[in-house]
């Protein structure tokens, strides 16, 4: 921790100012470095991949580095309920079963093991480009429907960045109608305020 004027910010927090973009592809290392320390024995890593910073126009940690946060803890008892909000949605799609209690009933180890072997599951080389289309399409359903704003801002940063589009998958990578209704929300709320207290 560090301190100063009265602030106290995590050490993952101050290497903000320090950390720059790599020339060759333009992303920056993960806001809440690298450890050999398991995620589950360090809740400084822990408590950053949680947190959103807004950094210029992005959201930091990336959704990767915080799904990668919520699978590598899903063996643990007190899981992240974000996390366990979005995986558990996922197995709900019909491409990772459409069964979510899967999920919401397994524990500890063998939790830990459905995710590794979802994840095993996309990645794998002989899935189709429709294939990953429809995958993608459940993971932005689940961002849209499972996250608070920030989560799902991450997710659509990813999702649009992918330019999943190019090959012809028609996304959604959503946020955008919930975040203006909720501009529209926060506008309305300052006006009827500033009629009661200046009217």
């Amino acid at each position: 921790m560090w301190r100063n004027k009265g602030l106290i910010l995590p050490a993952c927090l101050l290497s903000l100012n320090i950390r720059s973009v790599h020339a060759d592809n333009h992303i920056p290392p993960p806001l809440c470095g690298s450890s050999k320390i398991p995620l589950a024995n360090d809740p400084l890593r822990r408590t950053c991949l949680r947190q959103c910073l807004v950094e210029g126009d992005q959201i930091r940690p990336t959704f990767d580095e915080w799904a990668e946060f919520c699978r590598e803890t899903s063996d643990s008892q007190d899981w992240d309920q974000d996390c366990g909000e979005y995986f558990c949605c996922l197995f709900g799609c019909s491409v990772y079963g459409g069964d979510r209690s899967m999920c919401r009933q397994a524990q500890g180890r063998a939790r830990w093991d459905l995710l590794q072997e979802a994840k095993a599951a996309v990645l794998n080389s002989g899935i189709t480009r429709e294939q990953r289309c429809t995958y993608e399409k459940c993971h932005a359903y689940c961002a849209r429907s499972a996250l608070d704003t920030c989560k799902e801002t991450q997710f659509k940063q990813k999702c649009v960045a992918s330019n999943l589009q190019l090959y012809g998958c028609d996304i959604n990578c959503g946020g955008a109608s919930r975040m203006q209704s909720m501009s529209l929300a926060v506008l309305v709320s300052l006006f009827i305020a500033m009629t009661h207290y200046c009217g």
